[in-house]
């Protein structure tokens, strides 16, 4: 099934009291949101520049890549990558030779 045991006892457990077996609000882990200034450096460190890493930056301000991504997603930044060359044939690369002169 997939539960521990110990798990399906202790629901059973709050049944016969009559306690609930919904999750309690306010109960987990608080959100720790970044402080403003971390979020502004972390943008400036990826908008406009070529090739940002969202690992590098996550690893640079300790924090998780999705994490990093929804702020730069916030901030409306695009991050931008290289992009390769196409290959071209020996007929194309002297075609292009003649038109570049």
């Amino acid at each position: 099934m997939g539960i521990a045991r110990q798990t399906v006892y202790d629901i059973c457990k709050r049944v016969d009291y009559k306690f609930s077996i919904e999750r309690k609000n306010g109960s987990g882990r608080k959100a720790n949101k970044m402080p403003r200034k971390k979020r502004k450096a972390l943008v400036n460190d990826a908008d406009g520049k070529l090739g940002v890493s969202l690992r590098k930056l996550g690893r640079k301000y300790r924090i998780d890549k999705k994490y990093v991504s929804n702020i730069l997603k916030q901030s409306d930044v695009v991050l931008k990558y290289r992009k390769s060359a196409p290959k071209y044939s020996e007929k194309q690369k002297t075609e292009q030779k003649y038109k570049l002169r």
